[in-house]
């Protein structure tokens, strides 16, 4: 019965040659070579040549270990009984040479910036704009397997916006104002606090309020920490004041903020939308208190309607 060294060095060469010799016996009665041998058999099983799967399953998958990767607690991910043989520097190699061939058939587009920066800028481009279609509120855009920076946006004409971005390479593209990426881009941009110019203008272009919008630029209304952004904010939602969420937000507005001029604007919006009067004077009495009057006077106006 060969020992574990040589049944190791004879598994290994499953992948090259698939003749493993006579190793039924041993693999039979150890652990380790057992489930070693597991491995490289359903490797050697694999059929690099045939046909690629979806984007969008290819998506899903690297959203889905994203997913665990994130939740899971680092003790938890331990190796398991052969933990000691995959630590030796010959397996390692060969385990990441396996994994670069894997990854080349089954990628396309690096998440959070660590694609290859090899990569063809076409299947990059692919890649996001596909992340940007299935993406539809903000948490999606937040946990998207794509980080944007540097991001800029230009009004080319009506019709079309040109947008400039690092992702894992650096993209320049020119693209209709209704296209997904637009959206998606310019979501990101107030996400990830790009310049100040660029997060008026991303506000600007948004080509409308669907929901991924809607939420950036609630968030946008609520914690950015400029208040020209936070005003660009209210205007753009104020296209719709009794919407809920938009309303729910005005009244943050008037519990969180320090800017008269926001507030007094909320209340503007609030009494455009019809909001209940009471729930307008509870969202004043939480607030911050008023340096003047002019909110409480503003307040009283609408009121006395009623």
């Amino acid at each position: 019965m060969p020992e574990c060294v040589d049944s190791q060095k004879l598994i290994e060469r499953l992948l090259e040659t698939n003749e493993i010799g006579d190793l039924e016996g041993h693999v039979a009665g150890c652990p380790v070579c057992s489930e070693l041998y597991e491995v490289h058999r359903q490797l050697a099983g694999v059929d690099l040549k045939s046909v690629e799967p979806a984007d969008a399953d290819l998506l899903e998958l690297r959203r889905g270990v994203l997913r665990k990767v994130r939740n899971e607690p680092a003790r938890e991910r331990g190796w398991g009984p052969i933990s000691a043989f995959f630590a030796r520097p010959a397996f390692a190699a060969a385990l990441a040479a396996v994994l670069l061939v894997v990854g080349f058939f089954v990628g396309v587009g690096g998440p959070r910036g660590m694609q290859s920066p090899s990569a063809p800028k076409e299947t990059l481009t692919e890649g996001i704009e596909l992340a940007a279609s299935q993406s539809h509120r903000l948490a999606e855009s937040e946990n998207s397997p794509y980080l944007y920076s540097n991001v800029q946006v230009k009004e080319l004409d009506s019709d079309t916006i040109a947008l400039s971005f690092d992702v894992s390479t650096h993209l320049d593209l020119i693209r209709q104002k209704d296209d997904p990426l637009v959206t998606e881009v310019l979501v990101q941009s107030l996400v990830n606090r790009s310049p100040l110019d660029t997060r008026l203008e991303a506000i600007s272009l948004a080509p409308s309020l669907e929901p991924k919008v809607q939420d950036a630029l609630i968030a946008a209304l609520l914690e950015d920490d400029n208040l020209a952004v936070r005003l660009k904010a209210l205007d753009r939602l104020a296209a719709d004041p009794s919407e809920p969420q938009v309303r729910a937000a005005f009244l943050d507005v008037l519990k969180r903020e320090e800017s008269v001029q926001l507030r007094l604007l909320a209340i503007d919006n609030l009494t455009a939308g019809q909001v209940p009067p009471e729930a307008l004077t509870a969202a004043l009495a939480e607030g911050r208190p008023e340096p003047g009057t002019a909110i409480a006077a503003r307040a009283r106006t609408y009121l006395a309607d009623f």
